[in-house]
């Protein structure tokens, strides 16, 4: 199979992981009486972080981009906020990437908790720039516990990620092998 054709099949697969994400965060299933206090995990967020530690900067913020824009009927938030605050987040983890790199789950995890952080405030200034309309959950408090529940969820589809790359022989970049090139 030419390497155009496993590229476009392995972002497809993405494209419907981030489907099945999203109906994850908004089920009911996932709604769990202890939890119900707490702002619920941004489930396809982990897909932004991997495309920018595992993808060429052109690569990843164009999946980025196009993965955004297929859900981007899902939420209320405006598209250009929306797309601002993904690519806040992936810029910073662009920038953290080549001082600090590991393939640890680890690190992925921390990655995705300092992103999401990132996307919160963000999104909390651009929302009070741009918007009258306030999202609830405006304290750090509740960005501390989004972005640490958003990181548990992406230390466990971390997995997942991987296991797609390696079934559509999908390199992924690395530190270490960008340096080689």
């Amino acid at each position: 199979m030419k390497e155009k054709t496993r590229n476009l099949i392995n972002f497809l697969f993405f494209v419907l992981l981030i489907y099945i994400f999203c109906i994850l965060q908004v089920s009911k299933f996932f709604s769990f009486e202890i939890l119900q206090s707490l702002p619920t995990a941004f489930w396809w967020f982990p897909v932004i972080v991997y495309f920018s530690l595992y993808r060429s900067p052109l690569e990843g913020i164009l999946s980025i981009y196009l993965l955004l824009l297929s859900i981007s009927h899902l939420t209320i938030q405006p598209i250009g906020i929306f797309l601002i605050n993904s690519a806040v987040a992936f810029g910073v983890t662009q920038a953290i990437k080549p001082h600090f790199f590991s393939s640890s789950p680890k690190y992925f995890a921390v990655m995705t908790f300092l992103a999401m952080v990132v996307f919160q405030i963000s999104n909390f200034v651009l929302n009070l720039v741009f918007e009258s309309f306030m999202p609830d959950w405006t304290t750090p408090l509740s960005w501390f516990f989004q972005a640490l529940i958003t990181a548990f969820i992406g230390l466990l589809q971390l997995f997942l990620f991987q296991t797609l790359d390696h079934w559509t022989q999908k390199i992924p970049l690395t530190e270490m092998r960008k340096e080689a090139l």
